[in-house]
């Protein structure tokens, strides 16, 4: 059964092209628009992967990696942002905004293997 992802990113047109990519690549994907909406899904379904922005409004990807860590398990992070360095702070891989949705697809391939 091919891996689940949830891609959380508040831009509308950025969240479906990833998504699309990702489901071409052979990936189930979910998306959210926020964090709250992301700790929803994550409470009803088993991810492999979140890709998450680090800012977005209301829960930005921050305070979704801070909920998440205060349960038992939880899948890996990929942040993605448009900030101009990593923040030190963020418990995950990173991949900065623009980028190509080819580097995007390997560096999911290279996490969820890492994964295993």
């Amino acid at each position: 059964m091919p891996e689940q992802i949830l891609v959380v990113e508040d831009d509308r047109h950025m969240r479906g092209l990833v998504a699309l990519a990702l489901k071409q690549a052979g990936y189930r994907v979910q998306t959210a628009e926020d964090g709250v909406e992301a700790l929803g899904l994550v409470a009803g379904s088993e991810f492999d992967l979140i890709i998450c922005d680090v800012v977005m409004p209301g829960l930005d990807g921050r305070g979704l990696a801070e909920q998440l860590a205060e349960r038992p398990a939880h899948p890996p992070l990929l942040f993605i942002s448009a900030v101009e360095d990593r923040p030190a702070t963020l418990p995950g891989a990173f991949l900065k905004k623009p980028f190509r949705l080819e580097v995007l697809v390997n560096l999911v391939g290279e996490l969820i293997r890492r994964r295993r």
